[in-house]
């Protein structure tokens, strides 16, 4: 390792330790062997300092670029924990018996009074060239920032060795602040304009966001949305109750048919902003806002649509499904969508 390797003992044996920590995405058993490669080398991204990883606290995704070093590790969970995992070689030709290894979880390089202990690992012994290890954790990471691992083998010294000094090694991670990430759906593309008597807001779309990423496990969000960009006008949105979930309502009918404009889609935008990361995402959805009676959806209010009303009323075949037809909103296709249908043909106000 950085130290020497060899040391002697008197005559008749010599015991060293060399340690090193290495990734592993696998929990294994304390007492498990790892295997696989084990080579020094570091790999430095654009920008980054040699010898030091950067990792997300969250377990998350980060936009900035990672750093490995394979000399030793701090390895994480995808919840957000760490893990130790760690090797240890017996490089000298007389066998040790049993011993101790006890990782710390420290703020510097130095293991002193203000590290946390993380417990023992015993191992029974170690027969010379043989090499042991394993993974030992979860823990919560204490808070985002830069950390290190600092790892002591035979820690109480039950080993007769002429070399203590290559018995420690140490990883450091730098744990940023994840990237807050949503992505939003609706459970309808379209919805009809709404009335104040005759559909009583009942014409609406479920929009859902997802928290793709949480950058704060437990963060609050501010929320705000937009229609193309600039304020909401012609559709009013209100939770419902469900966390993350809001009804988009078709805007009122602001005069009788044919009322230009409002037949037509929109993008509407959610932004979330973290109450204590500071932190912003945003997603958007394609909401067509129809003329009320617009069953086709072609942006006008016409025979076409009479015809569909027509054959629904007599339980004929439709190219459409119920709620084309239940213009209302009532959830019952009867004579008042009919109704409804034939005011706003004759460009009579619907209330």
């Amino acid at each position: 390792m950085r130290d020497g390797l060899l040391a002697r003992i008197g005559a008749s044996c010599r015991v060293v330790f060399v340690l090193l920590l290495c990734a592993s995405s696998v929990l294994a058993q304390p007492d498990v062997v790892p295997s696989g490669p084990r080579v020094d080398k570091t790999i430095v991204a654009p920008g980054g300092e040699p010898g030091v990883r950067v990792a997300v606290c969250n377990g998350g995704s980060a936009t900035q670029t990672a750093n490995w070093t394979v000399d030793a590790r701090l390895e994480q969970t995808p919840d957000g924990q760490y893990l130790v995992d760690w090797w240890a070689w017996n490089i000298g030709p007389g066998d040790a018996g049993a011993f101790q290894t006890t990782p710390y979880l420290s703020l510097d390089e130095t293991l002193d009074g203000e590290d946390t202990f993380l417990g023992y690992i015993d191992r029974s012994g170690l027969p010379a060239g043989g090499e042991t290890g394993g993974t030992v954790g979860p823990w919560s990471l204490p808070s985002c920032g830069t950390w290190y691992v600092l790892l002591v083998v035979d820690s109480n010294n039950d080993v007769a060795e002429g070399n203590k000094s290559n018995n420690t090694d140490v990883d450091k991670a730098e744990f940023i602040q994840g990237d807050l990430i949503i992505s939003a759906t609706v459970d309808w593309d379209w919805v009809y304009q709404n009335t104040q008597t005759t559909t009583q807001d009942r014409h609406l779309s479920v929009l859902a966001v997802t928290l793709d990423q949480e950058a704060v496990p437990g963060e609050a969000y501010d929320v705000e949305f937009t229609e193309d960009g600039g304020p909401v006008t012609n559709f009013k949105i209100e939770p419902t109750g469900v966390p993350d979930q809001y009804n988009i309502l078709g805007g009122r009918i602001r005069a009788s048919t044919p009322n230009p404009g409002a037949a037509s889609s929109y993008t509407i935008g959610v932004k979330y902003t973290g109450q204590t990361s500071g932190q912003v995402a945003a997603a958007t959805v394609l909401l067509q806002l129809r003329l009320l009676g617009d069953i086709t959806g072609d942006g006008d209010v016409g025979g076409d649509d009479q015809a569909q009303m027509n054959r629904r009323q007599n339980t004929m075949a439709v190219s459409y499904g119920d709620r084309s037809f239940d213009l209302n909103g009532d959830t019952v296709i009867d004579g008042d969508d009919k109704a409804v249908m034939n005011r706003m043909l004759n460009s009579m106000q619907v209330r």
